[in-house]
């Protein structure tokens, strides 16, 4: 708490804005990031098991209808 209220003091409101706004622009770049990672990945597997002719469905458990 003590590094907070000294930052605030020196960087004001205006340094607690900026620093949240590139915290929120670096966190959403790496979750699209994340998400494109993933369904890449997914559309890659699911066409290499229709290559050997395996499963395509995505198992989503044992109580899934």
């Amino acid at each position: 708490m003590p590094f907070t209220g000294i930052y605030v003091s020196l960087g004001g409101l205006w340094g607690v804005l900026w620093t949240d706004l590139f915290q929120f622009v670096l966190k959403m770049a790496i979750v699209i990031a994340v998400a494109w990672y993933g369904v890449a990945r997914g559309w890659r597997n699911a066409a290499v098991a229709r290559e050997i002719g395996g499963q395509t469905e995505v198992w989503l458990g044992p109580h899934a209808q």
